[in-house]
């Protein structure tokens, strides 16, 4: 994907709130930040764009945020990407397997959200 655009972070939720959130998160960092509000809205968005680090909602329709993360790992997309899916509870052990088996943390978003706490995701990228 070189010469694509690039963006430190990519989040996609559905949740206008925690979108705002945030987005007021990253506002004075040098973080560039996109936001997303469907599965299918970050999938064409990464056919033209690479991102450092991919949070993504568990509860979105008509697409669920695990069932994304499967198609961009079945896709490759997510190579070079550092990848969470965040929740607001603790979800069954049903998707925590599938979230083993394909490398990818679980986050609770009120710990998302908190302050600084995007960055130091960007802190633990290669």
């Amino acid at each position: 994907m070189s010469g694509n655009l690039t963006h430190d972070v990519l989040l996609v939720d559905n949740d206008a709130i925690a979108l705002m959130l945030a987005e007021r998160q990253v506002r004075d960092s040098c973080l560039s930040m996109k936001t997303c509000k469907t599965a299918l809205e970050a999938i064409e968005f990464l056919q033209t764009a690479e991102v450092r680090v991919l949070l993504v909602d568990l509860h979105m329709n008509p697409m669920s945020g695990l069932e994304l993360l499967e198609i961009l790992c079945a896709q490759g997309r997510l190579n070079t990407t550092l990848a969470y899916l965040f929740t607001s509870a603790v979800p069954e052990s049903a998707v925590i397997q599938r979230l083993d088996s394909l490398g990818i943390e679980l986050l609770l978003k009120a710990d998302m959200l908190k302050a600084d706490s995007i960055a130091n995701l960007l802190d633990a990228t290669p």
